[in-house]
């Protein structure tokens, strides 16, 4: 089934009517789970798991016909989601130190705790769309076109849909490093959140042993030690990790978090222009946190030019970046973007202007996704899936019509 909210919303109660058999309920609750899974919605399949327990009786038959891996993965994803929300509190939390910039359209906070550098910035970026900033973050090897410190990115494991291990070779502040970190995308519009949420982090730092459960791991608000010996040196998610190059460290601590919330009308921050007749815009909060690796990432004003550095290139990174329309069509995750292409839209308020499209696709690109004989076929679906898919842009409002 295609993995459209609209299956896991109103069209649930038509599907399970009154007189359904426990059996076919089942059926119709896999579908669910399966499509939720598949759309990036961790929290909702948590949800639907309790809900099935909790009105059959603890039955766990759901939850136990789910592989140990994906069980891991979900709860990993909605552990970090949950105590990532807890970090990027910052309004009645003691330590922080606040700075805003009005004019500019961002904020800025961050304190030193228990050898912990945290980092909360917000950003208001008119004119981008939130599923273009969604699909930079997620497609973790683009990230070395607005992080100047990534040299390469390599894929270590696809573990599901928004969820990867990735090395990434660079340099730092410590000198080279040759790291190891989880990449996962969640679609939390239907969450209080209100948001797309996408997070980088080290493994260990988040454990998926309660998932399903509705328990959560733990309730402080402060990640872990750093020095704790919780990061598997030589094995994660059954994944054989490759030993640093020589001369190169390896961070065991390190997680940045983003909240990327799509804004219309008057939901953009105090000082800022409104009007639904605007284009579309998003904001993105950048939580990151870190062991301080040196004096100077504790004084504000170094802190702050690197964060301010970093939401520049991105944006000259969404505004210019041509892949980003091939990655929201034909890669693994493709299918999630689609299932937050159309959800966004349902939540877009009528008469809000579209958001510019990315560059035209020109027909050499295109061409490498066609069979040999591709002048020689006249439907469309004689051509590859990619291919196919490309030929149906017009139909997606984020994208001009494909020029051949």
């Amino acid at each position: 089934p295609t993995p459209d909210r609209g299956a896991s919303a109103g069209a649930v109660g038509a599907a399970r009517g009154p007189d359904m058999g426990a059996d076919e309920c089942q059926g119709v609750d896999d579908i669910i789970i399966s499509s939720a899974m598949r759309a990036g919605r961790a929290k909702e399949v948590e949800r639907r798991l309790i809900s099935l327990e909790t009105c059959h009786f603890g039955d766990t038959s759901a939850r136990e016909s789910m592989s140990d891996l994906t069980l891991e993965r979900l709860g990993r994803i909605s552990s970090c989601f949950e105590e990532s929300l807890k970090e990027l509190k910052t309004s009645g939390t003691e330590g922080w130190r606040r700075e805003s910039k009005e004019e500019h359209d961002v904020e800025f906070s961050f304190r030193v705790a228990d050898d912990h550098l945290q980092v909360v910035s917000i950003t208001e970026f008119e004119g981008i769309d939130a599923l273009h900033a969604f699909v930079g973050l997620t497609e973790f090897d683009l990230s070395k076109q607005f992080l100047p410190r990534t040299q390469d990115t390599q894929l270590l494991q696809r573990f599901g849909t928004g969820d990867t291990l990735w090395r990434e070779l660079g340099r730092g502040s410590v000198g080279k490093q040759d790291n190891i970190f989880h990449v996962s995308s969640m679609d939390a519009l239907d969450e209080p959140l209100g948001a797309l949420w996408v997070s980088v982090y080290t493994p260990g730092m988040h454990s998926g042993a309660h998932f399903g459960t509705g328990r959560p791991e733990r309730a402080e608000c402060i990640p872990r030690s750093p020095r704790s010996p919780h990061v598997p040196q030589g094995e994660v998610c059954g994944i054989v990790l490759p030993a640093p190059q020589e001369g190169s460290v390896r961070v065991d601590f390190w997680k940045a978090v983003f909240i990327i919330t799509p804004l219309w009308g008057n939901t953009r921050m105090p000082g800022a222009k409104v009007g639904n007749g605007r284009p579309p815009a998003c904001r993105l909060t950048l939580g990151l946190c870190r062991k301080p690796s040196s004096a100077s990432c504790i004084f504000p004003t170094c802190i702050r030019k690197e964060i301010e550095s970093l939401m520049t290139n991105f944006r000259s990174f969404l505004e210019t970046c041509h892949e980003l329309s091939w990655r929201t069509v034909a890669s693994p995750n493709a299918m999630m973007y689609g299932c937050v292409r159309r959800h966004l839209n349902e939540k877009k308020p009528s008469g809000s202007i579209a958001c510019k499209p990315l560059l035209r696709i020109p027909f050499p690109e295109l061409s490498a996704y066609c069979p040999e004989a591709w002048a020689d076929f006249c439907e469309p679906s004689k051509l590859s899936p990619a291919a196919d898919n490309l030929l149906n842009l017009a139909e997606m409002e984020y994208y001009e019509p494909v020029v051949l």
